[in-house]
């Protein structure tokens, strides 16, 4: 069963919001069961009671989402495998508030920030107070589009790399305006971080102050520094990062789950898979395999996926 998402029929993309997305694939599902049920009736085919759950990218978070929402319906899932997904996505966009600007970040903004917009309210009072005054006017309605990327950057609707501006928000955030070599991230990734700023930028700089300010005062339990129960902010007062913190890294499966990433992807940074994994095993799930995998982007020096059970993780290299 492969789900559509809401998306489709809104006017906007739900992007990233565990508990809307979730809803489609359930929805979907029991869909699927009725269809299989009728089958069953005239012995096609019949429910052999097991289901699994993947999914990449985008859709590598909504497994998790699906199972976590399964799994507090009383659904049983036999396993779920998602794939190069934002699990820890309040982790993730503070690396980004941080500038590690990942790959992709302008076109990923758009529909994570219009999703939330959509669905909390209260992420801007008006597009202006988020995006620059180039890019504002006619924002909320950009994406999805079925207009090619490149057309987009071509007309000026969409910066194509230059999330932030390079003119610091704040004297003591210049370190991070582009930052430098960094020690968790592999080095290959610097260039990637520096050209996500510049003169053409998307996000307003009053906007971004509001967010390194909250993540000093308010830290996440994983990022910058790592705390023993890695959990998320426990009080951001940025409406975004709030809208962070609602989705995933909140539970604890009952069922395995194998979560897969790539070691040097610089769209969805592989610590998302580590953070995920650690926060389950602090919280007593036990792992039926050493995982070996370190901190931060990347455990270095592996030719191979290492892969574990129960709170599995799978790294690729490529």
């Amino acid at each position: 069963m492969a789900s559509n998402y809401a998306g489709s029929t809104l006017s906007y993309h739900p992007y990233l919001n565990a508990e809307q997305q979730s809803t489609d694939v359930i929805d979907s599902l029991r869909a699927a069961r009725e269809l299989l049920n009728e089958a069953a009736r005239h012995r096609h085919a019949r429910d052999n009671g097991q289901l699994f759950v993947t999914g990449y990218s985008q859709g590598g978070f909504v497994a998790l989402a699906t199972h976590r929402a399964l799994q507090a319906a009383g659904v049983k899932v036999t396993v779920s495998a998602p794939d190069s997904g934002p699990y820890a996505i309040a982790t993730t966009a503070d690396t980004l508030i941080k500038g590690e600007v990942n790959l992709g970040s302008t076109l990923f903004t758009v529909l994570v920030v219009t999703g939330y917009q959509h669905s909390y309210g209260n992420i801007y009072r008006r597009p202006g107070d988020f995006y620059e005054a180039a890019f504002a006017r006619g924002i909320e309605d950009l994406l999805p589009s079925v207009v090619p990327l490149d057309t987009l950057f071509a007309c000026g609707k969409l910066p194509s790399t230059e999330l932030f501006n390079g003119i610091p928000p704040a004297p003591q955030f210049a370190s991070l305006t582009p930052p430098g070599s960094l020690p968790e991230a592999p080095p290959a990734l610097t260039p990637l971080f520096a050209a996500g700023f510049g003169s053409d930028a998307l996000v307003c700089n009053a906007y971004r102050l509001t967010l390194p300010e909250d993540a000093m005062t308010n830290p996440d339990g994983a990022f910058p520094s790592t705390t023993a129960a890695l959990l998320p902010a426990a009080n951001p007062q940025s409406p975004l990062r709030q809208a962070f913190k609602r989705n995933l890294r909140n539970w604890v499966p009952r069922a395995p789950v194998l979560l897969c990433g790539g070691g040097f992807d610089p769209t969805v940074f592989f610590f998302n898979a580590w953070i995920e994994q650690a926060y389950w095993q602090n919280r007593n799930v036990p792992p039926a395999l050493d995982f070996g995998a370190g901190r931060g982007f990347a455990r270095r020096g592996s030719e191979r996926p290492v892969c574990a059970h129960q709170t599995g993780l799978c790294e690729s290299e490529s």
